[in-house]
């Protein structure tokens, strides 16, 4: 799913897609640098365990408070479907 996202961002360099799994959601996320004078983007795509849901996550971070803030609700996310 981070394929479909990466290329609608015009940033120049992408770091590693790391592995993200919250116990309740699971999918990869990167940091792009070089984003036009921005600072760095944080890009998460994340989906339920059956596949049936997704959560995409774009940040822009330009501070280490920034970073720590998207870990943070990265961590504590939570997805309840409708009844």
């Amino acid at each position: 799913m981070l394929a479909t996202y990466q290329g609608q961002l015009s940033c120049t360099e992408a770091g590693e897609v790391q592995t993200i799994d919250n116990g309740y959601l699971a999918g990869g996320g990167l940091v792009y640098a070089g984003c036009g004078g921005t600072g760095a983007v944080g890009l998460i795509a994340l989906g339920t365990p059956d596949g049936s849901n997704a959560i995409v996550l774009l940040a822009q971070l330009n501070s280490e408070a920034d970073f720590d803030a998207l870990n943070q609700a990265v961590t504590t996310l939570l997805f309840l479907p409708t009844v």
